[in-house]
């Protein structure tokens, strides 16, 4: 299974809402093999015709929480009980849709509506993996997350100043503990 809201605190996992993996861009028989080993273990697992835009979406919803709660300290609780950090990551989800949607990525403000409102479905207690990381003064996935969207940004000719703000953030943050 994979966790939204997954806490480590030592060598104990606790876990929340559990969602399904999702696979696609392979030929059908890998696929099914693959589908069929997931499901033999216990884990969900769905093949996906549109897979390119699942992976940008849980790429976008990535970039705008996991990167502010990183910055804010925010848990999912204050994602849903405090706007201003639900704008501030939809803002950051914002400029994914336009990059997106540059290099032609089925991707549109509907999603970011749809994602923040997959948040409050989320335990309030939760914390982004970021989060968790900054709190536990380890490195963390902002290359990936904003550090990536900048850089295909500046490809596209797509501003990204939240994007570029919370990369020099979080990369300070890191930098007092490294």
């Amino acid at each position: 299974m994979v966790y939204v809201d997954a806490r480590k605190i030592g060598n104990e996992l606790f876990c929340g809402e559990t969602f399904l993996i999702q696979i696609g861009d392979a030929e059908e028989a890998v696929l099914e093999a693959i589908k069929e080993a997931l499901l033999s273990w216990g884990i969900s697992c769905q093949i996906c015709a549109d897979i390119t835009r699942r992976q940008w979406r849980k790429w976008m919803i990535n970039v705008g929480t996991n990167q502010v709660s990183a910055v804010l300290g925010a848990t999912y609780g204050d994602f849903q009980q405090k706007e201003p950090v639900m704008q501030m990551a939809l803002s950051a989800m914002s400029e994914v849709v336009a990059v997106a949607e540059a290099a032609g990525v089925d991707l549109h403000p509907a999603d970011v509506t749809a994602a923040g409102e997959s948040v409050h479905k989320w335990s309030p207690a939760g914390k982004c993996s970021m989060l968790q990381d900054v709190e536990a003064h380890r490195l963390t996935e902002v290359a990936s997350f904003s550090g990536k969207l900048v850089e295909l940004g500046k490809k596209y000719g797509v501003p990204t100043p939240i994007n570029e703000t919370l990369y020099a953030l979080i990369r300070a943050k890191e930098a007092m503990y490294s």
